[in-house]
């Protein structure tokens, strides 16, 4: 009886593994690509950062957020896509209060800005789910790294005003135009 149990749990949790990897491998399909495209177009509001200089220049704004990614992990992919939409939305509502939206691909440790970037923050933000570290009068205020699931607009719209100190928006405004399939 404790072994056709013990072999129960173990097949639900292979077969949720599964599942799980099947999903990862189709959200890293459907917007991966579509996320890359939209920022080399430059159609997203959010900034790639690509070397250790432009990192530091993110460090020193007034109000900002800087995505961590990791090409790796399918949280990450796709919390990239909400974030610029996010900034799309943020940019159109929040005009009077500037901030800027920032990406670093924190993929290879390796890589320069990689090594720069955890000294800068701190911290080692590769865990893959998709961090944001927001960024007030030039310091490092606070690291977001599990969102809310699944992450939302409204989510990330009280996060940034709590952490900026703005007032409340009364209505985050509906979703922007096709921004990854013009």
């Amino acid at each position: 009886m404790q072994a056709t149990a013990h072999r129960h749990r173990l097949s639900f949790s292979l077969r949720t593994v599964g599942i799980v990897v099947a999903l990862a491998a189709i959200v890293i399909h459907r917007y991966g690509p579509q996320i890359r495209e939209m920022w080399d177009r430059g159609q997203s509001p959010v900034k790639t950062i690509r070397t250790v200089g432009e990192l530091n220049q993110a460090m020193t704004e007034k109000r900002a957020a800087i995505f961590c990614n990791v090409d790796w992990s399918f949280y990450s992919v796709y919390r990239q896509r909400v974030i610029s939409e996010f900034a799309l939305r943020w940019e159109r509502t929040m005009s009077s209060e500037p901030t800027e939206f920032y990406v670093v691909d924190l993929t290879d440790p390796s890589n320069v800005v990689a090594a720069h970037a955890n000294k800068v923050f701190g911290f080692d933000c590769r865990s893959g789910w998709g961090e944001i570290v927001w960024v007030r009068d030039g310091k490092p205020v606070e690291y977001t790294r599990y969102w809310e699931e699944p992450p939302s607009q409204k989510f990330l719209a009280a996060l940034a005003q709590r952490i900026f100190g703005l007032s409340k928006v009364a209505a985050f405004p509906g979703p922007p135009e096709a921004i990854a399939n013009d």
